[in-house]
Parts: C-alpha cells; sequence; structure tokens
C-alpha cells in the first residue's frame, strides 16, 4: 500500500502567493477608485451642462416665460411726458408717448411716430434711466437691434459717430421695410455715466447716409426736458446740452415723405468749413 506524501509549502512560495494576492486586490481597489472619480466627473458635467442651457434658455429663449418679461417692465397708463422733441416738419404721422418702468427701478419714456398701416416706428426716441435690471449698457448695434428685433430689420452695422448737443452719438445703419415699401433707417446711441441713462432711437426715409445722420442730429436737437422730478443731475445735463443746441440745425427741409431730407453732412463743431 503507498502513501502519498503531503507537500508542506515552503515560505518563498508562500511570499509569491500572497504578493500576487496582493497585487490583484490593488488592481481591483484603483480600478475600482478610478470608475468612481469617472462617474463623480460626469456627474459634474452633467450640472455644468445643464446649468449652462438654463441661462442660455434665459437669455436667448425667452419665449418660453412671457409673465417674467410682462412683468419685468409695467407700462404706465396715463404718462406724463417728461421729454419732448417738437416735429413739425414730419407731417402726417402719429405721434404716441410711451413709459415704461421696470421693477428694478429703471425706466423708458419712448417717444415714436408712426405712418399709418405700418408696423415699424418709422421714427423714435427713448430715454432709458437705469434701475438695476441690467449692469449696463451694451454696443451702439446691439441695443438698436433689441429695439428693433419685432420687425423685419435688416443689415444692422455701425456708421460711425456724429456730434451733438449731447455730445458724440454712435449711429448704426440698417435696412427696413414698411407697407411694402424699403426704408433706409439711422439708429443712434448715446450713453452717460452720470446720470445713468441712455438716448436712443432711429429715423427712416432718407436715401442716403449723409440725410440719415443729419436727420438725427436735428431730432436730438430738438429733444428737450420738461419734467425731471427729483434728479438735479438729468436737469444738469439737459441744461449743458442746451448751451450746444444749433439755432436751425442746418438747412433742413421736409422732402415727399415728411422727413428730413439734406445731403450735406452735419457740420462738426469746431471744424474749418471748407471754400
Amino acid at each position: 500500500m503507498s502513501s502519498v506524501a503531503c507537500i508542506e509549502p515552503t515560505p518563498r512560495a508562500s511570499a509569491r502567493v500572497m504578493a500576487v494576492l496582493t497585487n490583484i486586490a490593488e488592481e481591483i481597489r484603483g480600478t475600482l477608485i478610478r470608475i468612481v472619480a469617472y462617474l463623480c466627473a460626469i456627474g459634474v458635467l452633467a450640472l455644468i451642462a445643464a446649468d449652462v442651457v438654463s441661462r442660455l434658455q434665459d437669455d436667448v429663449d425667452l419665449s418660453a416665460r412671457p409673465e417674467l418679461r410682462q412683468a419685468a417692465w409695467r407700462q404706465i397708463e396715463r404718462p406724463q411726458p417728461a421729454f419732448a422733441a417738437p416735429t413739425a416738419d414730419i407731417a402726417g404721422k402719429t405721434e404716441s408717448y410711451e413709459i415704461h418702468r421696470s421693477a428694478d427701478g429703471g425706466r423708458k419714456d419712448i417717444l415714436q411716430w408712426s405712418a399709418v398701416g405700418t408696423a415699424l416706428p418709422v421714427t423714435s426716441i427713448e430715454v432709458y434711466r437705469l434701475g438695476d435690471e441690467v449692469p449696463g449698457f451694451g454696443p451702439a448695434s446691439l441695443e438698436i437691434a433689441a429695439r428693433t428685433a419685432l420687425w423685419n430689420v435688416r443689415d444692422v452695422q455701425t456708421a460711425g459717430v456724429i456730434d451733438t448737443k449731447f455730445g458724440p452719438v454712435s449711429l448704426v445703419a440698417f435696412a427696413a421695410s414698411a407697407a411694402g415699401k424699403p426704408l433706409s433707417c439711422t439708429g443712434f446711441v448715446r450713453s452717460f455715466e452720470d446720470p445713468l441713462m441712455q438716448i436712443d432711437g432711429w429715423t427712416c426715409g432718407g436715401d442716403a447716409q449723409p440725410a440719415g445722420r443729419q436727420a438725427v442730429t436735428c431730432l436730438l436737437n430738438r429733444l428737450t426736458l420738461l419734467a425731471a422730478g427729483s434728479d438735479p443731475k438729468l436737469v444738469d445735463l439737459f441744461a449743458r446740452a442746451e448751451l450746444r443746441r444749433q439755432a436751425d440745425c442746418g438747412a433742413t427741409t421736409p422732402n415727399d415723405n415728411g422727413w428730413l431730407s439734406t445731403m450735406d453732412e452735419p457740420q462738426l463743431r469746431g471744424a474749418v468749413a471748407s471754400n
């Protein structure tokens, strides 16, 4: 009868087995740590993407929340005009005056002149006294584009700077249409830091940029302050502007459409006239 001898493992073999088992355990633990780290990173990226998409929807696609936009600005039912811009040469146009107030303290006084059967006001002036609703004003082209976004406005581009009684005013040229008729329009934007406000708007009807530049110059030349409430800085701004007011604003005569039409660019103050 044969006997089978039990082979005792040597200390060296036991050490090798333990080393292998230890390496396997370390590999498994490292793999699990990496998997958990990857899952956490994916979760963080998903949260960031969701936040970015939410902010983009807030800033760009506002159609889902009209009630918030309406609550942000409230139109005053019986506005008491604080500004005026006599425009006797703009014949056959309907004038309107609106005041919009923001829940964050902002106020917009909007003067507009519209032709019968047209959606786009062919002349507009907005005096925007800023509250806490936005951090500040944007470039002139974006300010005009935001105010004409509801109409068929095309080719918005910067068009230089002119000098007015309110100082340098940035111009924006754009094309539009009213009652099936193409219009060449010139927008204008002038921002102030003290008081924190902006005067902007546009006028349409000129056939070329010089006519639009002159129309803007004269339109702003007519803008006057009627009531400032308890805002001495606003009073001072318009008082200083009146010192720069042009008595005649150049040779301005109404054209066939009732708009200012002169092909001469407004003379910059201090410039030497050429013979």
